[in-house]
């Protein structure tokens, strides 16, 4: 029988993958994806109020352009930055009205904060994060052991005497969905909906409403092309300088 004094599995024995370790993957993913790119195309209007940029990696021959994700960012008249490529399309709003210095402002974040994310939300019409998150069940499933650390919390503080955790059925139905990995969040919702009732559910969907959601792809992706196009643009501004004091 577990007690209220054992301690949680330490990290390396847990299953699954942490939030802080997938946005780590994931934005190291789209550095590297976009390392090698530079500007192939630049339009922009006489008053400076929008401007276009497309980036892609040249060939290993240095014959042409690849095509493979590259991308195209445009600073919108309304201004926002919109990023397509091999992706669905993510625009970011709303920043300074110079487009170099809007570049700037979303490039120069390192990662894609919460800041960053909520700036795709507005961007993407507000609709909640239905564009800008999505589940991965990896991430659930090591979430799951903090919300069975949590129930533990919360029955010793809630009970006279030392609880025994084998006994509450909340923990149980936690285990359950661990062991099962769902590959959903709707099925993973529905079964510990059944399986915990009405007080029980409550209480989790109180501690975990988005167990699992992580920001999307897309939005990491479109900001790691941003942050590369803002790294080119500043050191051609440097080279520009340093060619005027020479």
């Amino acid at each position: 029988m577990e007690t209220a004094t054992q301690e949680q599995a330490p990290a390396e024995e847990r299953e699954g993958t942490s939030p802080d370790a997938y946005m780590k993957r994931m934005t190291e993913t789209g550095e590297e994806t976009f390392s090698q790119h530079r500007i192939s195309k630049t339009l922009r209007d006489h008053e400076e109020t929008w401007a276009r940029w497309l980036i892609q990696k040249r060939y290993d021959d240095d014959k042409g352009w690849d095509w493979t994700c590259a991308a195209e960012i445009i600073t919108l008249s309304n201004g926002g930055i919109l990023v397509s490529g091999d992706w669905s399309p993510v625009v970011f709003a709303h920043g300074p009205a110079d487009p170099h210095s809007r570049i700037a402002w979303m490039g120069s974040h390192p990662n894609v904060d919460s800041y960053i994310a909520e700036k795709a939300t507005i961007g993407m019409g507000g609709r909640g994060d239905s564009l800008t998150e999505q589940w991965d069940s990896d991430v659930a499933l090591w979430r799951l052991d903090d919300v069975i650390s949590d129930r533990k919390e919360w029955l010793t503080v809630h009970t006279n005497d030392d609880p025994d955790f084998d006994a509450d059925p909340v923990i149980e139905a936690l285990k359950d969905a661990r062991d099962h990995r769902y590959d959903g969040a709707m099925p993973l919702y529905h079964f510990l909906q059944d399986a915990l009732g009405g007080e029980g559910y409550e209480w989790f969907f109180d501690e975990a409403p988005n167990i699992g959601n992580v920001i999307s792809p897309r939005v990491i992706y479109a900001h790691a092309a941003i942050r590369r196009l803002h790294l080119i643009l500043t050191e051609a501004n440097k080279g520009a300088d340093d060619g005027d004091k020479s």
